[in-house]
C-alpha cells in the first residue's frame, strides 16, 4: 500500500504540458507559437529566467550539428507553477506542475 502512495505523489508532482495557459484577468491566453512580446504583455515579467544552449539538430550518428538558445521563463498563476520555453522569440513549450 505505501507503494502505491509514493507512486500516486510522484505522478502528481511529475511537470505537465499545457495547450494554453489563461492570463491572470481570464480572458487573454498564451500558447504555444505566440511571441515572447505577447507572453509578456499578458502574464508581465516573469518570476524567474534562465538561457540554456540546446541541440537544434542531429546527425545521423548522434552528434550534434546546430545548438541554439532557449530562454525559460517561470510564472506563478492560480497556484500553479508555469514553465515556458522560447526560442526565436516564440513559445516552442509550455509545462506546469502544482509544486
Amino acid at each position: 500500500m505505501k507503494k502505491w502512495i509514493v507512486l500516486l505523489m510522484l505522478v502528481v508532482s511529475l511537470p505537465v504540458s499545457a495547450a494554453f495557459l489563461y492570463g491572470p484577468d481570464g480572458r487573454d491566453r498564451v500558447r504555444k507559437g505566440d511571441s515572447a512580446a505577447k507572453v509578456s504583455s499578458v502574464l508581465g515579467r516573469p518570476g524567474g529566467k534562465s538561457v540554456e544552449v540546446v541541440c537544434a539538430k542531429k546527425d545521423r550518428d548522434g552528434y550534434c550539428k546546430r545548438y541554439t538558445k532557449v530562454e525559460i521563463w517561470h510564472y506563478r498563476v492560480k497556484d500553479l507553477n508555469w514553465t515556458l520555453y522560447i526560442s526565436g522569440g516564440e513559445v516552442v513549450e509550455m509545462k506546469w506542475s502544482r509544486f
